[in-house]
């Protein structure tokens, strides 16, 4: 309520009541400022000039905005303007992020005190509950709701028609984000029924690029390209897939159900290029840096159904191994300690076998004879084996069947290795880890060396006593 004299010398009494109409995205921006103006005590009848002023001030100061409406009709004290459409707002730098004034002037009478106090209608133009900051609007003070009056989220849209609730554009005009009541997609040539882009299905959850129907939780196709994440198909179930032109297959975390038994498989892939030049890998993996580097890593059983080539892209045998030039080829090392046996080749062609990077045997790749390794400077502390003879003779050869020769297929020849051992322990060692006694053949072969250097001796002692028995009897025989 504001008074003041009218030009008449009577008191001017004004009720106002404030309305704003905003529509962010347009302007001007403006105000609906209705009155009831009273003079005596009686409303006001006819038409009357009316002044309206803005301040950031409640008493004194300069006005930030002016607008005058002439002849505005008054029916029974009542009025009505709308303020902002002759001088717009923004013009004059107005923009509702702090408190404002109006001042009111009826006619040629002075401005009406008290200044009205502009309050949260009209601050709607600045953001009211929205807050503005320069060119930026927000608000942070609960959820906004659009088509609901009881947003549970920032910002809740809900509505029932399509094609979509809520389209934006992405920086061009062939480019849109929607979301639709079945699903949210982009279409990237603009058209509405083009979803093909981004899809995601309401229902299940699934994303598709380049498709409108994603089987797996994520989908994407691309010409021949086509590949998922999470797939449960009439067979298989897989955390991803990929297909190129159904040349090149693959998947990542496979379980495929079966007639009593589930197959679970954690990498596949299947290549089945048919051309000329085409060459097929099922699964590929490289690893050359670091300080271990591991291409394929395997911690079970391993099936090849097929060549398998190490060192070798054309492998001709179930295992083919090329050797590096630097590399020691085969390595079998004992699970509790270092200790290694290794196989290889040598430049020579040989075959060769090392025991912790020592040479013990090889095989002569011209007559596939087997060497073992027993040059001098290989060897220490050498000495005479002694007589071994005796020990010989009291070793009989026998005939016997394997007991896992369950058929007595063929009858071996050998020795018993107790029996050799009674004599000669170096010959016949017994391996603790299975509990039996072996014989080491060639070692018996120098045994038998051994054994025929002393039988030899014999004979030449021998030899020598008949030469003298014969001496003795020519020269008897010539003195008679």
């Amino acid at each position: 309520m504001v008074t003041e004299n009218d030009g008449f010398g009577k008191k001017v009494l004004l009720l106002v009541v404030v309305m704003a109409f905003v529509a962010f995205a347009q302007v001007p921006q403006t105000i609906s400022f209705q009155g009831r103006a009273h003079s005596a005590g009686e409303p006001i009848d006819g038409t009357r000039n009316l002044t309206f002023r803005l301040y950031d001030e409640e008493i004194g100061g300069t006005h930030l905005w002016e607008e005058v409406h002439m002849a505005v009709p008054i029916t029974g004290g009542l009025f009505n303007v709308i303020l902002g459409e002759g001088t717009s707002f923004a013009d004059e730098g107005v923009d509702f992020s702090e408190q404002y004034w109006i001042g009111v002037r009826i006619g040629g009478t002075p401005e009406l005190t008290p200044r009205y106090k502009l309050t949260s209608a009209p601050y709607a133009l600045g953001g009211g509950v929205w807050q503005v900051d320069g060119s930026d609007i927000y608000y942070s003070a609960g959820n906004v709701g659009i088509g609901t009056d009881s947003p549970e989220s920032p910002l809740e849209v809900e509505a029932s028609f399509w094609p979509s609730i809520i389209k934006l554009g992405l920086g061009h005009s062939d480019n849109k984000l929607h979301l639709s009541s079945g699903s949210v997609w982009a279409s990237i040539s603009g058209s509405d029924t083009n979803r093909d882009d981004l899809v995601i299905n309401h229902s299940t959850g699934n994303i598709g690029m380049g498709l409108t129907s994603p089987v797996g939780k994520v989908h994407a196709r691309d010409d021949e390209m086509n590949g998922h994440l999470c797939v449960f198909d009439d067979i298989d179930r897989k955390s991803v897939s990929g297909n190129y032109g159904g040349l090149s297959k693959g998947a990542l975390g496979v379980m495929t159900p079966g007639m009593g038994e589930t197959i679970y498989t954690a990498v596949w892939g299947e290549a089945r290029g048919t051309g000329a030049t085409d060459v097929n890998i099922g699964v590929y993996g490289l690893a050359n840096t670091g300080s271990r580097s591991w291409a394929a890593y395997f911690v079970g059983d391993a099936t090849i159904n097929g060549n398998l080539g190490i060192g070798w892209d054309t492998p001709q045998a179930d295992l083919h191994i090329k050797q590096s030039a630097s590399g020691e080829g085969l390595r079998l090392e004992n699970n509790s300690s270092t200790s290694n046996w290794e196989i290889g080749t040598a430049s020579t062609n040989n075959l060769w076998f090392k025991y912790n990077g020592s040479l013990k045997s090889f095989v002569l790749a011209s007559d596939g004879t087997w060497t073992i390794a027993s040059d001098r400077r290989l060897k220490n502390s050498i000495e005479p084996i002694g007589r071994v003879l005796d020990g010989l003779i009291q070793v009989e050869p026998v005939t016997y069947f394997w007991n896992d020769d369950s058929e007595r297929t063929r009858r071996s020849i050998g020795l018993i290795a107790q029996d050799v051992a009674e004599h000669f322990p170096l010959a016949a060692p017994f391996d603790e880890e299975f509990g039996y006694y072996g014989i080491n053949y060639d070692n018996i072969a120098v045994l038998t060396l051994g054994g025929l250097r002393e039988l030899t001796e014999i004979v030449r002692q021998q030899q020598a006593q008949i030469e003298e028995l014969k001496a003795e009897i020519e020269a008897l025989k010539n003195n008679r």
